[in-house]
């Protein structure tokens, strides 16, 4: 759509980030009137044909699956894409009737698409699918009329997040992301909410949707507020800080720190935990140090 120019690059040929300046694609009603449906269309000739090639270029060493999709359901993340993150902050105190009609039909329009993709059967669950990061795991049966052949979204797990709402109350967060976003996360079976934001006061508007069963809780959070809001009843999906790693070298005192400020809240507050490592956008070259992240991390569990 345009909305966004570059004004500032990183090193050529080194790093994809770059700073944007976003034009508001979405100024107002007749704009949003403008935004149009999915069209979701299956090419089978050309899936069977990249399957084929990556079987003769894998098949030796993995399995080879065709598989479906699973959904990132974060609008206000494609909200601030087409108008900016400023623009957006600012119209949730002076235009929120706009907003409220914004996501109305943003939500109207992703329901039509899982419409359309459980009717081509183009979603994906099972072993294997990872949510946002997380591997899917549960010991909840399906939903009665289960078919492994044909997926349906209660079938599936889901992921959603609203970042830019780590700078608004809990009551806006709900009024503006929760409530629009309750009914189309309660199609699937299986919620994964939350990304980088921080979100230990939030917890309560979270408990609406009913099947959340992982929050995240990024380096931002307060790890022992979020235990303590969770008490057992969701999955921390804790994310550990990456700058520890960026330098190429574990800072292992601070890993250390963090690790175990986690574990104790978690113990704490009867509150299950695992650590995702995301958001590496540097290593300074040296991979190595991921597995030496890991070793420290598996030994600081074990020794609990």
């Amino acid at each position: 759509m345009g909305a966004a120019q570059l004004i500032e690059a990183g090193e050529t040929g080194r790093e994809g980030a770059a700073t944007h300046l976003y034009t508001d694609q979405l100024p107002d009603e007749a704009a949003i009137d403008a935004l149009h449906y999915h069209t979701v269309s299956y090419d089978k000739t050309a899936t069977e044909h990249n399957v084929a090639m990556a079987e003769e270029m894998f098949g030796d060493i993995l399995p080879i699956k065709a598989c479906g999709v699973m959904l990132w359901l974060a609008l206000w993340d494609r909200i601030v894409f087409w108008r900016g993150a400023e623009k957006v902050l600012y119209s949730l105190i002076d235009e929120p009737e706009l907003l409220h009609r914004l996501m109305a039909k943003l939500v109207d329009i992703e329901n039509d698409y899982i419409d359309q993709l459980e009717a081509q059967n183009l979603l994906f669950c099972g072993p294997g699918a990872v949510c946002h990061c997380m591997e899917t795991y549960v010991d909840e049966p399906y939903q009665p009329g289960f078919d492994p052949e044909h997926i349906r979204a209660c079938d599936c797990w889901v992921s959603g997040a609203a970042q830019i709402f780590s700078e608004v109350s809990p009551a806006m967060h709900d009024e503006f992301e929760i409530e629009y976003m309750k009914p189309l996360y309660e199609r699937f079976g299986w919620v994964n909410y939350g990304c980088c934001e921080p979100l230990h006061n939030k917890i309560d508007i979270i408990r609406k949707i009913k099947n959340v069963r992982a929050i995240s809780t990024s380096p931002w959070a307060d790890v022992y507020k979020t235990a303590e809001a969770m008490h057992g009843d969701y999955l921390m999906a804790r994310k550990p800080n990456p700058s520890y790693v960026a330098s190429g070298y574990v800072s292992v005192d601070a890993v250390k720190q963090e690790i175990r400020e986690t574990l104790k809240a978690c113990r704490d507050n009867s509150t299950n935990v695992e650590f995702i490592l995301k958001d590496i956008t540097t290593v300074n070259r040296r991979p190595e140090c991921l597995t030496e992240w890991y070793e420290l991390v598996k030994a600081e569990v074990e020794n609990f």
